[in-house]
């Protein structure tokens, strides 16, 4: 129940509405979540399709609070959040309709900002992976904290994005992290077929016969980035 402006208190008489989003969740992951999957199955809708015009974070997510593709809302990437109308958003459309909104995110949604306009209540980090902020508005939490930051071959200093590039196909994945001047620093290989949820890096592993010829997918990692179009194989 919320109050409105009058002091009167809307009756609970609608349904309760929950969105849920993940990020960089390929499909073959939500096994790993049978209980979440069939709480969603259970009366639900299951589309056999699904399309996203910009898979961009913020892009992204400003589409789904506004309804509107991405050359509309203006937020064309994740450093942009200013340019989305905050004022049409289905989370001010509840407020107005008399919804309490909530909100708890691993990022902004709207960009690097620690301001969730339209929510009662928000929980949100903000940082990335460089000197993460939790802040919320239920007293001003804001915590300072880091995942990379502490690990060596992160370089130490706050605000340094790590350059990688990667191969995935449905049999392994293959993963290189560059320092500033282009130099491998550290590479990754996980077997898909024996381990999908990629617990095991192999080349860390102390175990040599299980290493994959390195050489050749460096190689190939450095074609893909070169490559174009029709030129790629």
């Amino acid at each position: 129940m919320r109050p409105t402006a009058s002091g009167a208190v809307l009756q609970s008489v609608r349904p309760n509405i929950l969105i849920i989003l993940t990020d960089d969740q390929s499909t073959d992951e939500l096994s790993a979540m049978p209980r979440t999957t069939a709480w969603f199955q259970e009366g639900s809708t299951v589309f056999d399709r699904g399309y996203v015009t910009t898979p961009l974070r913020c892009p992204s997510r400003s589409t789904i609070f506004s309804g509107r593709y991405i050359h509309n809302h203006g937020n064309t990437q994740n450093d942009h959040p200013f340019n989305l109308d905050q004022s049409a958003t289905f989370q001010r459309y509840l407020q107005d309709a008399g919804y309490t909104t909530a909100l708890t995110a691993s990022s902004s949604p709207n960009g690097r900002t620690t301001n969730a306009p339209h929510f009662d209540r928000f929980t949100i980090t903000s940082g990335g992976y460089y000197g993460l902020y939790v802040r919320s508005n239920d007293g001003g939490l804001q915590e300072p904290g880091c995942l990379l930051d502490d690990l060596p071959d992160a370089e130490g200093a706050r605000g340094h994005r790590r350059l990688w590039r990667s191969i995935r196909t449905k049999a392994y994945q293959y993963i290189e992290t560059y320092d500033k001047s282009g130099n491998v620093t550290f590479r990754e290989y996980y077997d898909l077929v024996k381990d999908l949820w990629q617990n095991q890096n192999l080349l860390a592993d102390g175990n040599s016969a299980n290493d994959p010829d390195v050489a050749a997918l460096s190689a190939k990692i450095a074609m893909y980035a070169k490559c174009v179009g029709a030129l790629c194989p």
